[in-house]
């Protein structure tokens, strides 16, 4: 896949979660450079329903922007760059505040699967603490690179990561499967917390959270294509 390809599928990708609710005007997407995996592609800092394929930008595993600009990156690009220097096996990344997530950063428990289509979300367990790695002097931005090493490493080989009064990211290995995991991660918390309203949810068991997303992994592509005829309608890309 080409550079531009890749950018235009970030283009795609940050419009549909913006239309699906889990980007509003932050959250960022990045892909590792198909050219060159000690890299990855993001955009400037952008509003995502905003970003065009000529604002994403090449950038290495230090954060720094290769791509000559003067225009200003992601502060939080330092989740991408960690992840990417420390998870071989990523090459998508996705960061998001959706308001239906963040509560169950703050309280006991843990976001946990409730049904077939968010079975990846088995063994997310405690959110990142970030008062862990400085305290309270944080503004709970990720903005240096202890900060995002300190993150992937309590990400661990998961692929979806909670984040304390902050939201989630997701970690994986296409950007099609990034895409469909944050769209369920924000399903599954609405679905989650209306099933709490009614009691105690009857969960996903480990063995049908595994069975469930090793059948969804087969049919991801189903939801990309859906999803990018729709905004392609939407937007007129």
């Amino acid at each position: 896949m080409t550079a531009e390809q890749q950018a235009n599928d970030i283009m795609l990708a940050s419009a549909i979660l913006y239309d699906k609710g889990v980007l509003d005007a932050f959250g960022h997407v990045s892909c590792r450079n198909a050219a060159d995996p000690n890299s990855f592609l993001m955009s400037y800092s952008k509003a995502p329903d905003r970003i065009r394929a000529e604002d994403v930008l090449v950038h290495n595993l230090e954060g720094d922007i290769l791509t000559k600009t003067d225009k200003r990156p992601f502060l939080e690009r330092f989740i991408h760059s960690e992840i990417y220097k420390l998870r071989p096996d990523v090459n998508a990344i996705i960061h998001s505040h959706a308001p239906s997530v963040v509560p169950f950063t703050v309280v006991e428990g843990s976001l946990r699967p409730v049904c077939h289509m968010c079975g990846f979300l088995q063994g997310s367990g405690q959110p990142y603490e970030i008062r862990n790695s400085v305290g309270d002097a944080s503004d709970m931005l990720i903005r240096n690179a202890q900060l995002g090493k300190d993150l992937a490493e309590h990400l661990s080989d998961l692929s979806v990561v909670l984040m304390r009064g902050h939201g989630f990211t997701v970690a994986t290995d296409t950007l099609a499967k990034a895409v469909f995991m944050a769209v369920y991660t924000e399903v599954g918390a609405r679905i989650q917390l209306s099933a709490i309203q009614l009691g105690e949810p009857n969960y996903l068991t480990p063995q049908e959270a595994k069975n469930s997303n090793d059948t969804n992994i087969g049919q991801m592509d189903r939801a990309w294509q859906l999803w990018v005829e729709e905004i392609n309608v939407k937007r007129n890309f």
